[in-house]
């Protein structure tokens, strides 16, 4: 796996470095009253006024251009109230707040129907407070090097029930940051890469979200969503149906539950033929969700490549059926993830611990393959988890029973597991899993 820190640090630095820091002292000075496009169209460095709310789709059309507003908004009508067009690059904007009346994209980086990688925009550092939208998104992200730093997107729902997210990455090479005091809610799924054709080829590769040891990523939806009679279609966090080379951690999650899916804070499920695989999540934790993450080894529709590579560490989290919320379940895969790890987590919930099912595949020649009851490179070490239902599960086998069928150069050893450790039918699961500590919950 590629060296996940290093790559972040890259990416933040070639953003910064290609954008000249900018005070409010400098640049063109645009006034409430004024009109703010032909300022964007000059480009340079543009300064909007404390206070001052601007009216229009305002498009950045020219590179090099650098906006501060940290105490001014934008208000979009018919598109995009900050829209970074194709080919347009070393941009950056700190507005106060951004809202439109369109129901779609409050701020789009790149355009999700571009065809060719160089037209998409390059360095792109935005500090955008977006507090609420009625339609499907706050950041559509189809750029490469662009840098969400302390973003802000609340209250996002689509009133006429598509889903609706906070950020969206897709159509793009990738290199995506997202860090700071940020914090993003949506009804659907609150980010998300791919679910839409990635029309310029290729795989989304490098996308970081990391809160950082001075700052927080909060990803999450209030108590009061589940109550207050609104349909938002709820679904996931986070999820991925493209992504490669992805890593999320520092970052606090809450509140997903059974609406429009069952409830998981991840969902890593591979679609339209693009890749996902070397995904690391690190030291998140997570409450109030109906699981904590469901995968597929292969797209289950369309013929794609498997999912390689996921790393679970340091996750704390609890999960609930309770309510509605969903299945209760740690992790939930089905067909072969290769070289799974998950080490250092400490989960608290009602389900199963790890459910693992057979799945489906592709051959090279895009036929089907049917039953792949066998992933290979498991390693389950050092967590303490915590279920109240059947324990580790594999292809219908409780309690461990039978799983090196399963995941037969596996490796589930060292974990401490916090609950009764039969099904009443005889079966022990500390004699099916030797190497780890039982306890009664």
């Amino acid at each position: 796996m590629v060296d996940l820190k290093a790559n972040l640090e890259t990416v933040r630095r070639l953003v910064d470095e290609c954008l000249a820091a900018l005070t409010t002292t400098n640049g063109t000075v645009v006034k409430a009253g004024q009109s703010l496009q032909p300022a964007l169209d000059a480009g340079g460095d543009i300064v909007l006024e404390d206070g001052a709310t601007f009216e229009g789709d305002f498009a950045v059309r020219k590179s090099d251009t650098r906006i501060f507003g940290p105490k001014a908004g934008l208000v979009g009508k018919g598109g995009p109230a900050l829209d970074i067009l194709p080919g347009v690059n070393d941009v950056q904007a700190t507005i106060g707040s951004a809202t439109t009346a369109w129901d779609q994209r409050v701020v789009r980086v790149g355009k999700e129907d571009l065809a060719h990688a160089d037209l998409v925009p390059v360095n792109v550092k935005l500090t955008v407070t977006i507090p609420k939208h009625r339609g499907k998104t706050g950041f559509w992200l189809s750029g490469r090097n662009v840098h969400l730093a302390s973003c802000v997107a609340l209250d996002i729902y689509d009133p006429a029930g598509r889903d609706s997210q906070a950020v969206v990455v897709n159509n793009t090479p990738g290199g995506i940051v997202i860090d700071g005091d940020s914090h993003f809610q949506a009804g659907s799924e609150i980010f998300i890469i791919g679910g839409d054709t990635q029309r310029i080829g290729g795989d989304v590769t490098g996308v970081l979200i990391d809160g950082g040891p001075n700052s927080t990523v909060v990803m999450d939806r209030p108590d009061s969503w589940r109550t207050d009679g609104v349909h938002r279609k709820v679904k996931n966090i986070l999820e991925l149906k493209a992504g490669v080379n992805v890593t999320v951690r520092n970052v606090k999650m809450a509140g997903c539950w059974v609406d429009g899916q069952v409830g998981y804070a991840f969902v890593l499920t591979p679609r339209l033929g693009m890749r996902v695989g070397n995904v690391e999540l690190e030291n998140v934790t997570i409450d109030r969700v109906g699981g904590i993450l469901r995968a597929i080894g292969y797209d289950d529709t369309d013929p794609g490549p498997q999912f390689t590579g996921l790393t679970l560490r340091k996750i704390a989290a609890a999960s609930t059926w309770d309510n509605g919320f969903g299945t209760g379940r740690f992790i939930d895969w089905q067909g072969p993830i290769d070289n799974i790890t998950i080490e250092g987590c400490d989960w608290e919930g009602p389900g199963v611990t790890v459910y693992f099912n057979s799945g489906n595949g592709w051959a090279p020649d895009g036929s089907r393959i049917d039953g792949l009851n066998v992933t290979k490179g498991v390693k389950i070490t050092g967590n303490r988890l915590a279920h109240r239902q059947y324990g580790v599960m594999t292809n219908g086998y409780a309690w461990g029973r039978n799983w090196k069928t399963a995941f037969p150069d596996g490796d589930i050893s060292g974990n401490t597991f916090v609950g009764n450790p039969t099904n009443g039918d005889g079966w022990s699961a500390p004699g099916n899993l030797p190497g780890n500590t039982w306890v009664d919950a």
